[in-house]
């Protein structure tokens, strides 16, 4: 198996693990991982489907737990989706508008 696809799957498994404990909760335990769910899904397309480097798939493959890692540090990070959200909210106003106008001249 090559070493990318090693880490997919790696990564796959330790998701579906997750998505198992998570279903054994309660409903509002389930709500409450929410985020955890999607992000770390997001996680997973990205390393299947993004170009990423040699070296980051043999540091992730020597990990036990490479999505947990990922998206612990994710969350340890000091960006976050806010500025992404703000923007899209801005571009759709904005789209919208120019959509008014339109309608409006017609």
């Amino acid at each position: 198996m090559e070493l990318k696809e090693r880490v997919c799957e790696k990564m796959k498994e330790e998701l579906e693990t997750r998505l198992q404990e998570i279903s054994q909760l309660h409903p509002e335990g389930i709500i409450d991982r929410a985020y955890e769910i999607t992000v770390k899904q997001e996680l997973v397309m990205i390393i299947e489907n993004e170009e990423i480097d040699k070296r980051t798939f043999e540091v992730l493959d020597k990990l036990e737990c490479p999505l947990s890692s990922i998206y612990t540090e994710w969350l340890e990070n000091d960006c976050s989706m806010l500025d992404d959200l703000k923007s899209t909210i801005t571009e759709t106003a904005e789209q919208m508008e120019d959509q008014l106008v339109f309608e409006m001249e017609i």
